[in-house]
């Protein structure tokens, strides 16, 4: 059981944030873009009112006698009369022509919405809003994630009424890292203390190209004293808290710990690629 009084704590040598790692935007491609002004159930109606119309006039290609000698030349023919709004087809069925006016319509139609849809889309700022506050993360209704449930207690007795409602969003995982695979695959901000959130970030959470994934917002929710814990009545206590001293006196303290962030990180990226190329066998296995 772990008990206070059985350790001694170094002097505090910096402040520790309790900070939210969120994703970072991503950016469109050219296509995103494209697709962008219709939904896939948009899009399903536009394929299939096509396939619909063309299925159709080869049919009557086939039925009625059309200008066009040959049947397989029926789709280039009324393509381009489509888009000419041109004669150069003559259906001798009425039926043709009617179905065919349809058809001119129908895709007149869909082009005019489709360029509208497309035109407006380019017109507006589709930039995603980056979250920097505590403020923007409460109005986003975003959810919340976190080792345990001890974040609760704390959202719980903000003095701002606005921050207690992170309590009500917050689902709590057994590990950093299960909280931050959720976050990958749903709209969800990770809470923990900045240095982790950062080793994290530097070890696990990178695409190819060695870009953190996520990002940590400017505002965090509290800042606390940070020290190291040693045994009981330790013997390095003192020295320990007189090099602290030294390097805090001399502002060499973060630049301490993130030199030892980064070996750990890169320690660990290196046992996490000797761990996937290694073959199971069955004496890996003890």
């Amino acid at each position: 059981m772990f008990d206070n009084r059985d350790f001694d704590y170094t002097y505090p040598h910096g402040r520790e944030g309790y900070c939210f790692a969120t994703r970072n935007p991503t950016e469109s491609s050219e296509w995103d873009v494209i697709l962008k002004p219709f939904t896939l159930g948009s899009w399903m109606l536009l394929v299939g009112t096509v396939l619909v119309s063309l299925g159709f006039l080869l049919v009557l290609a086939k039925l009625f006698p059309l200008a066009v000698a040959k049947p397989s030349n029926v789709l280039l023919t009324i393509y381009g009369s489509c888009i000419a709004q041109s004669r150069t087809i003559n259906p001798s069925s009425i039926g043709a022509q009617i179905f065919l006016a349809d058809f001119m319509i129908i895709s007149n139609l869909l082009s005019i919405i489709y360029s509208g849809a497309l035109f407006s889309s380019l017109a507006v700022n589709s930039k995603v809003s980056v979250m920097n506050t505590l403020m923007e993360m409460v109005q986003s209704q975003i959810e919340v994630g976190g080792i345990g449930t001890g974040s609760i207690d704390w959202f719980v007795s903000a003095e701002n009424e606005a921050y207690r409602e992170l309590a009500g969003r917050y689902t709590p995982y057994l590990t950093l890292d299960d909280a931050m695979e959720a976050a990958k695959v749903k709209p969800m901000n990770v809470v923990n203390s900045r240095t982790a959130l950062e080793f994290h970030l530097r070890s696990y959470f990178t695409n190819a190209y060695g870009e953190p994934e996520f990002r940590i917002m400017d505002e965090c929710w509290i800042n606390y004293p940070i020290s190291y814990l040693l045994p009981k009545n330790s013997a390095y206590t003192d020295s320990i808290n007189r090099k602290l001293f030294q390097l805090r006196e001399s502002g060499l303290v973060d630049d301490l710990i993130t030199r030892e962030m980064d070996k750990m990180s890169k320690m660990n990226r290196i046992r996490n690629l000797v761990a996937s190329q290694k073959v199971l066998t069955l004496t890996n296995l003890h």
